[in-house]
């Protein structure tokens, strides 16, 4: 019987434990697609609206309803700057949508517009 427990024992703590960690702390890569904007100017809004595809007024209202975390902390202002390596989200209903900001080019185009490249993230499910 004490052999049984102590197998089972030995079980439990090779490989429950493991398993319950990875869910618990998850996956430390960063996971998403890649996409290339264009946008006016580098505010908040115009740079949620072209990387998730909404309509920038809508974009400003959830700014000022407080759904719109920068680097986990909420935002009230829709014409903050983003930077490299920001991580803007979208609290959407029950979806939450981030992007992370990759790399922020210099380079405009003939219109003016600033170019970014942008990852849209995968949700924690």
């Amino acid at each position: 019987f004490y052999l049984f427990l102590f197998f089972f024992f030995l079980l439990f703590v090779l490989l429950l434990v493991p398993l319950f960690l990875f869910f618990v702390e998850g996956d430390c890569s960063i996971e998403g697609k890649d996409v290339t904007i264009m946008t006016p100017s580098n505010r908040l809004d115009a740079v949620m609206a072209k990387g998730l595809g909404i309509g920038r007024l809508s974009i400003a209202t959830s700014i000022m309803l407080g759904k719109v975390r920068v680097n986990g902390e909420t935002v009230t202002h829709k014409n903050q700057s983003v930077e490299d390596g920001d991580v803007l989200a979208l609290k959407d209903g029950a979806r939450l949508r981030q992007l992370l900001v990759v790399e922020s080019k210099q380079r405009l185009t003939k219109k003016g517009r600033i170019v970014m490249l942008v990852q849209k993230l995968k949700s924690p499910v």
